[in-house]
Order: structure tokens, then sequence, then C-alpha cells
């Protein structure tokens, strides 16, 4: 009777076969092990340049990210499609950073794995499951399999890089936010109120809500003194076009020869607007006081208590000058003629400055110029307006009729105590700066209280700004991502090279597994081989169960089964070269 089993039959390998799978693995007996050959290393430099190229890519990520940043951080103020444009580019480049760490780290793994499969012989799903280590459900499920603790922290760390890398990457985000932006406005054409700045209007200071000269040159006087109580910069300091304005900013802005008022413009459509703050911005348009004075000594009733004093000139001439008060000494008076004439704007003032020991007497030639980059008739300050803030400081309004009979003169008195007051001891530059001061404030004053008039224009609205709120974090990921990036593909390339890595994709890959694929497809096809003869033999005799011949050892066809996969079921990747 012929035998009842058949033998499986082992696929006869090619030289060629026996050549393609030496040169990857070597084949251990019929044990289903494999072990890595000895093989040509390739240059350290080829494989470093792989891992420059793509830190390289990374690196113009960080440097675009960092561009993006700083040139957006840098507006002022945005617009809706400047923010629109801010939040496309820096996700997209968040996006290309997160995906190039992947990548690289990615590489890494794939170069890795081949190194740690030459450490030791594993189960075929081990195998399986480290060479599928880019993912990290399979590098979990690897942990959880193995009980080496070297595993375990391989992949805790392959965990924590993955994870920790993304995480770090989003909190960039977390290091800005755009704000409504407090420091620029955008402009777009609509309404605007300005101040109506023909006349001084003084009706908020003059009881009989007159508009007679005296009651203007009264208003003038008290505006220049309620100036003080508004904050005055340097010129350095006075806003440009755009800016918003609060009230706690300064109205004036004052160097050594000048002062100057930068106009303001509300819009019109935040005014209606009962549910926010009404939108000021300072203008382009501006306008300036300067004041040119020449000090000589008093030499004769400085004290203050004669109604003449002597003042001696650079030629030794001596001059006799009337005052119109006694005021005694530690004061200084203020004297103006509106019939001197000296120019449009422009005020001839005369100040005595009494005192015991260094009495003085200026005489000072006051400006308040036209506005600059006027476009509207609207723009212009009237000429009586610029004519009494030049001559403000000593106007005296209504009280001056009742003193004397002219009423083109006036003066005004200020103690030595007061800040228009204080003695400058001929310092001339001390004494122009003052009464340039005092004139651009009644300019100020008039601009703030008088009656608002809306024009076209272009209308202020807020808008957004980038506030970067922590660069010392986002210097601290970048610089972090770029630095272990470089660190661990150096390392994991230089660990990578000491093994056989294969260069190409699935073709390559299938290749590398064409030994391990014939066995496990060898020991299936015995275990269909052992199940048909057993078959057949329980047909024919009805009680034989030996299955020896197959070479297991095995006693019946289960054990038959299970010890076929396990003849196969461990292999052994490329081993060190």
């Amino acid at each position: 009777m012929p035998y009842p089993f058949r033998r499986a039959q082992m696929p006869v390998l090619t030289p060629q076969d026996e050549m393609e799978n030496a040169s990857i693995l070597r084949n251990d007996a019929d044990n289903g092990y494999f072990q890595g050959l000895p093989a040509r290393r390739k240059s350290k430099m080829k494989v470093l340049m792989k891992v420059f190229s793509r830190w390289a890519i990374t690196m113009c990520v960080i440097m675009s990210i960092y561009t993006v940043i700083i040139v957006y951080s840098g507006r002022t103020v945005m617009n809706q499609t400047t923010k629109r444009q801010y939040n496309a580019l820096i996700t997209g480049l968040s996006i290309a950073l997160g995906l190039a760490v992947a990548s690289s780290l990615n590489h890494m793994v794939a170069e890795l794995r081949w190194w740690i499969l030459s450490r030791r012989f594993r189960s075929k799903r081990k195998v399986e499951l480290i060479l599928q280590a880019d993912n990290l459900k399979h590098t979990i499920m690897l942990a959880v399999r193995s009980k080496r603790w070297s595993i375990h922290l391989a992949a805790l760390g392959w965990l924590i890089l993955t994870i920790g890398s993304q995480v770090g990457l989003a909190a960039i985000g977390l290091c800005y936010s755009t704000e409504t932006a407090d420091k620029r406005a955008l402009l777009v054409p609509g309404n605007v109120s300005i101040a109506n700045m023909d006349t001084i209007e003084t009706a908020k200071i003059v009881q009989s809500k007159s508009n007679s000269l005296g009651a203007q040159q009264y208003t003038a006087n008290s505006y220049g003194t309620m100036s003080l109580a508004y904050d005055t910069a340097t010129i350095e300091e006075a806003p440009s076009a755009r800016a918003i304005f609060v009230p706690s900013d300064p109205l004036m802005f004052c160097s050594e020869d000048h002062c100057k008022y930068v106009f303001h413009e509300t819009s019109q459509e935040s005014i209606a607007d009962l549910n926010s703050n009404p939108v000021t911005v300072a203008t382009d348009r501006s306008i300036n006081a300067t004041t040119r004075c020449t000090a000589w000594p008093v030499t004769a009733g400085g004290n203050g208590t004669s109604p003449n004093i002597t003042v001696v000139t650079e030629n030794n001439r001596r001059f006799v000058i009337g005052v119109p008060v006694r005021g005694g000494t530690d004061q200084t008076t203020f004297m103006t003629r509106s019939t001197y004439a000296c120019g449009p704007g422009c005020a001839t003032v005369t100040a005595f400055e009494a005192s015991d020991s260094s009495p003085w007497y200026y005489a000072c030639n006051i400006t308040v110029g036209e506005v600059a980059n006027a476009t509207q008739p609207e723009h212009l300050v009237g000429s009586n307006l610029t004519a009494l803030a030049a001559a403000a400081i000593a106007l005296q309004g209504y009280a001056a009729s009742s003193l004397v009979n002219s009423t083109d003169f006036q003066y005004q008195m200020y103690p030595a105590e007061s800040v228009f007051g204080t003695p400058k001891d001929g310092k001339t530059w001390m004494m122009e700066g003052m009464l340039s001061r005092f004139a651009i404030g009644v300019v100020a004053m008039a601009a703030e209280i008088n009656v608002e008039q809306v024009v076209e224009g272009m209308m202020p609205m807020k808008g957004t700004k980038l506030s970067v709120s922590h660069w010392n974090l986002i210097h601290l990921i970048l610089t972090l991502t770029a630095a272990l990036q470089l660190a661990l593909g150096i390392a994991a390339a230089l660990v990578a090279n000491r093994v056989v890595v294969p260069d190409g994709g699935a073709v390559e890959m299938a290749q590398v597994m064409r030994t391990m694929a014939i066995r496990d497809r060898t020991a299936e096809t015995a275990g269909e081989a052992g199940e048909k003869g057993l078959a057949a033999g329980a047909g024919a005799g009805g009680r034989s169960r030996h299955c020896g011949s197959i070479g297991t050892g095995c006693r019946h066809r289960r054990a038959c089964t299970t010890c076929t996969w396990r003849s196969s079921g461990s292999m052994r990747g490329p081993r060190t070269a």
C-alpha cells in the first residue's frame, strides 16, 4: 500500500536567488532564523548629506516662520485682509514644519529599525512591528508585547519625541495673539469731525456769551493758563499721522526754539455709535509757534516799586521805560500793544522781570504760523486766532480797559512762583521757549474746546495688531526643534550605517524579506500537505495518527501544524556589519 502521507516539497532556490538572499540575510540551516551579513558600508558623508538636506528644509521653514512673525508684528495696524494673510501664512508654515519634523523622525526610525533587528532574534510578529515602528500604534503594540526594558525605553522615547515635537510646535501659537490696535488706526473714506478754528470761541469762558474783542482777549489768556493741565512733550515725541489719540496723551510738543500742536480728527461714525468710544487720531496737519527775544539788564527801578525802569543796551545806551503797575519784586509783567505789527500771526511782547538782585527786561516777537499740510479751507486757522494766541500771555481783556485809557495796551502779571512767572535771569532761550509754549497752548485749547464741524476726509477706524508676548519661548521652541533634529539625525545615521539598510522602496523591501517570505510559504504548504495526508490515512486505515515522516517529531496532526509555525516563526534582521 502506498504511504498515505506526502512530504511537503521545499522550493528549490536558484543560484541567483541564493545570491540575492545572501546579499542581505544569512539562512541558518532550516530553523527559520536570519542574520545580517557584512556589506560594504556607505560613505559617512553620503549618509550625513541626507540628514543635512532634511535639516535644511526644516531650517528654511523655521526662517520663514521668523520672517512672517517679525514682518507682521512690526506693522502697527492690520486690516482684515492682512490679518487673514498672516493667519494663512503662519498656519501653512506651522503645518509644514510639523510635517518636516515628523518626516525626519520617520526617516530616523526607518534607518534605526534595521539596527534594532540586528541585535537579536525576534518573532515574526515583533519583526513586523519593528518594521512598522514609524506608526505610533505599532510602536505601542511592540512595547506591550515585549518584556525588555530597552524596548520599553525606546518606544517611550519615540512616543515622547513624536508627540512632544508636535505639541511644542503647536505651542508657538500661544506665544502671540492678534489684538485690537491701540496705537494706530486704519483710514477709510468717510466723514470726520474737526474743530472750527476760525476764531476763539468765548462761550465756555465768558459768562455773558459775548464774542467781543475783550472777551476774546480774556479767553485767550485763560486758554494759555488752562493748557498747563495738559502734558507737554518733546518735538521728537509728536505723533505721526493715524496715531490714535487718547485724553492722557500730550497736546503740545516743544523744543528750545519752537512749539508744535498736531491737529486731530474724530470718526463721525464712532461718535454716533453709543456702544463704543469715539476714535480720534492725529493727522499730518500741524501748526508751530516760534519766539525771538532780546534781553537787557535793568539798572534802575528793578525792584518793581518804581513807575519807570532804566535798561542798558549792548552799546551802553540807556532807555527809560514806563511800567503799567508797580507790582513789587519777584514777579514778571508781560506787556503788549496791538498797534505794533510784526506780520500775520505775530505779536510783540515785552516783559519786566522784577528782582532785588537780578532784574531784566525782554523784548520778544512771537509768531504763530500757518497750518502745515492743510488741504481744505476748514483745516485753516483764522488770522484773528493766531494773533490773539501770539499775544495771549499779556492779554487782560475786560480788566485792561478800566485801568488805562487805550484798549490797545494790555498787560498781565505773574508771580515768580508760577510757571509763567519763573525768573529767566536774562536767558533768552528760556524766555523764548516759555512764550512759545503759552502761545501754542492757546491754539491747542481752542482746538479742544471750539465747536466741531463735519467734513469729508479719511475716517479713522480701529484695526488689529499682532502682539508677540513671548519671544523667548518662540526662540526656545524653534532652536530646540532644529538642534534636536540635527543631533538625533546625525546619531541615527551613524548608528544605522553600521548595518545593511535598504535604500529603495517596496521592491527593495520585498527583496530583503524574500527568504522570510519563502519560509513562511513553505511552512504553510507543509501544513496543508500534512492535513491532507492525515485525512487520507484515516480514510484508509482509520487508526494511524503518526506523522513522524514529516520530520517534525510530532505525533498528531495538531502538533504538526503548531511545530511547523514555530520552526519558521522566529527571524532575525540584518546583522551588524
